[in-house]
Formats: structure tokens, C-alpha cells, sequence
């Protein structure tokens, strides 16, 4: 998904216009907010951010595999009616550290982003990472996105 996304970000705008005239897409939101638009990214820039993603990707995909195999041993572990609690205690913490392993390399992509791009470049970007997660997920429309599944009506049953 992350090297998903940074196609999307070094694309280009990723929002088409929409149809209503009167209303502002993101995009132009954001160029009228920042002002001028920020110089494009040197081929160096695109490089190191294809590596830094990359890296982070595959580390992420690493360590959630770990944590995902620690808990299904750790739901393993309390579906025994003997409780090993060094045992749990162990997976607990083995847990415990594997989260704070994926929030540091989240934490260490973020530093390295700012490393790469200057502010007003990482602004953009941050814009797009925001408005990409925030969009409905793929094969809904904004409509059905936007609309919340009605209850089916409560049938009357026949007088008697």
C-alpha cells in the first residue's frame, strides 16, 4: 500500500474535478493555501523516497507477521484450561515489543520524510497521505459512502 501511495503522491493530483463549479476540489485548496506550488522532486529526492517506503513496507510486512504469529500463540494459550502464566507473560511482552517496533518504523519514515522533502513539499504531501486515507474504500461510491444502511421496515402482521 505505502509504495501504492507514493505513486499516487509523486503522480500528480489524485482528485478529479468534480462536477458542481461552485465547489473547491482539495487540490486547488491546497495550491491557493500554500501559494505557489513547491519545485518538483529531483530524481535524487524520488529515489530515496522509493527507498525509504520500500524499506518500510517490507518492514512492516515483516513485523506484522511476527505479532500476528505471537497472538494466535497467545490465543492458543488461553484456550489450555491450565493457564501457563510465564508463558502468557512472555507472549504479552513479546507483543508489547513487536507494537513498538511498528510504531518506530512508522516514527523513522516520517523523520526520514522530512529528511528528504522541505516543509512546503512535505505539507503537500501530508494533504494527499490525509485525504487518501480519509476516502471511501475502493468499489463504493461517495454516495453509498456517505449514506448509512437503512433498517428494513417492520412488517405488520394481518389483523386478525
Amino acid at each position: 500500500m505505502a509504495s501504492m501511495l507514493l505513486c499516487l503522491l509523486l503522480a500528480g493530483p489524485v482528485i478529479p474535478p468534480r462536477a458542481t463549479p461552485e465547489k473547491a476540489t482539495p487540490t486547488k485548496a491546497i495550491a491557493s493555501a500554500e501559494g505557489e506550488r513547491p519545485t518538483p522532486l529531483t530524481k535524487t529526492q524520488i529515489t530515496k523516497l522509493r527507498r525509504v517506503v520500500r524499506r518500510t513496507q517490507d518492514r512492516n510486512t515483516e513485523l506484522k507477521t511476527a505479532l500476528n504469529g505471537r497472538q494466535q500463540k497467545l490465543m492458543q494459550a488461553y484456550s489450555q484450561f491450565t493457564l501457563d502464566e510465564t508463558h502468557i507473560a512472555q507472549l504479552h511482552q513479546e507483543i508489547i515489543d513487536l507494537q513498538k517496533d511498528l510504531l518506530k518504523n512508522y516514527r523513522d519514515l516520517q523523520v526520514e520524510l522530512r529528511d528528504i522533502v522541505g516543509e512546503q513539499r512535505f505539507t503537500r504531501l501530508k494533504r494527499r497521505i490525509d485525504f487518501i486515507l480519509k476516502s471511501p474504500k475502493k468499489g463504493k461510491t461517495p454516495r453509498e459512502a456517505a449514506t448509512k444502511p437503512r433498517p428494513a421496515p417492520a412488517r405488520k402482521s394481518p389483523a386478525k
